[in-house]
Formats: C-alpha cells, structure tokens, sequence
C-alpha cells in the first residue's frame, strides 16, 4: 500500500488548498513523542509517520508548492508558509477555544457571541447551497467582516483590561497577534473558518492510541499511516 499512501500525499501537495494537523503517538524504544502528521484535500487524506515533531514533515510532503495551507499557528509549518510558497490560514476554532477556557471571565461571552455568529453565516450560505463561490464571498464580505473588526475591537479592548499570562488575556492576544491567518477565510470562499476537518481526520488516531496504545518502531508507524491513507 506504500505507493499508493504515497500518491495520495503528492495528489494533496498538488492541491490549492490544503489542510493539516498533527498528534502525538508513543513509540516503544524511546521517551521521546513521536507523531502522526495528517495532510487533507478535496476527498483525499493521507497520513506520515515522524519520531519527532519536526517541521522537515510537512516541508517534505508539501514542498514549495502553492497555494493556501490551512494550519495552526505551530511554527513546524513555517518552512511551507514562506513568501512564494503557500498562505497560511488560521483556525477560528482554536481562537474560539481560547476564550471559551475563560468563558467564566466577564467579558468573555461577548467573543464568543461574535464567533458564533461568524458561523452563522457559513451555515447559511452551505444552506443556501453557495459554498464556495462567488456569492459566498460577498456574504462574507457584506456579513462577516463587520463581526471579524467587531471582533478585534473586543480583543483590543480586553487586552487593554487583562494581562498577557491571564486566561482572558492569553485569548484576546492570540486572536491579535494572528490576525492576518485568522482572517484569510475572508478572502478564499473554498476556505472554511478553522481546521476542523483535519482534527476530525485525527480522531482514527486518537481512537488507536487507545486500542493499540503504540507503535513499536519507526516502520511500524510508517506502516500504519500508509493504511490510514
């Protein structure tokens, strides 16, 4: 099955639009993490195997190809997301979960409000059966816009009131020092708000790790994503 796993890993890297995550996995033999990278596009999901977490993975199954990469902010991507390669996309989920963990603070609801309602307007629009075209984009333009700066307003606000290592504020300052990825959904319609769809992919692993507990050595995990694939 490796060069078939193989082939469904160039179909991805050839793809505009790509979405990926990782987990960790133990490996018998060392106390270090090892992790299993997923890569996603259109109707395809292929799985690499790494004893580590290094970026040289999502380097050597993208490469300099173009387009965007849907990720979160882990700097392991940054080799794929360099000028004339690929733009990043952020994931409004992960900034979502963020202010949700200080969903108890005053304040904090008004961010979530405001997330809620961004995706209302993607619900409506996949309803409506126009994801992803040009008529999506000028919903987001006309309707989501207005809530991202009502967003950032909110953010810059709190920060004003919260200190960076604090639940709240730790939310409010991811949301502003990724403003530029976390927005990019606003200008390709094919992209959806977060990365939810790679984290879904994610779940076979995570429901291994209980079954199987771990892998034994190096190709052993290799093999085991080449039947994720």
């Amino acid at each position: 099955l490796a060069p078939l796993a193989q082939r469904v890993l160039a179909r991805v890297a050839s793809s505009e639009i790509v979405f990926a995550d990782e987990t960790p996995i133990k490996m018998q033999g060392t106390t270090k993490r090892a992790f299993m990278w997923a890569f996603l596009a259109e109707n395809l999901i292929g799985f690499e195997f790494s004893p580590n977490r290094s970026g040289d993975v999502p380097f050597r199954v993208l490469g300099d190809s173009k387009g965007e990469l849907m990720v979160d902010m882990y700097t392991g991507y940054n080799k794929v997301v360099a000028p004339g390669t690929r733009r990043r996309a952020g994931c409004l989920a992960h900034a979502r979960r963020k202010i949700f963990d200080a969903k108890e603070i005053p304040g904090a609801q008004e961010g979530l409000d405001i997330i809620r309602d961004i995706y209302v307007i993607d619900h409506d629009a996949r309803g409506s059966g126009i994801e992803p075209t040009d008529q999506h984009l000028d919903q987001r333009r006309i309707h989501s816009r207005p809530l991202i700066a009502r967003l950032l307003a909110w953010a810059r606000r709190l920060k004003r009131e919260h200190p960076p290592k604090s639940p709240l504020g730790k939310a409010v300052r991811y949301i502003l020092r990724n403003r530029k990825p976390l927005t990019r959904f606003l200008y390709v319609a094919a992209l959806p708000p977060d990365n939810n769809r790679s984290e879904r992919a994610l779940r076979r692993v995570a429901l291994g790790r209980k079954n199987w507990l771990f892998v034994g050595h190096e190709n052993a995990g290799k093999n085991i994503a080449a039947l994720l694939s």
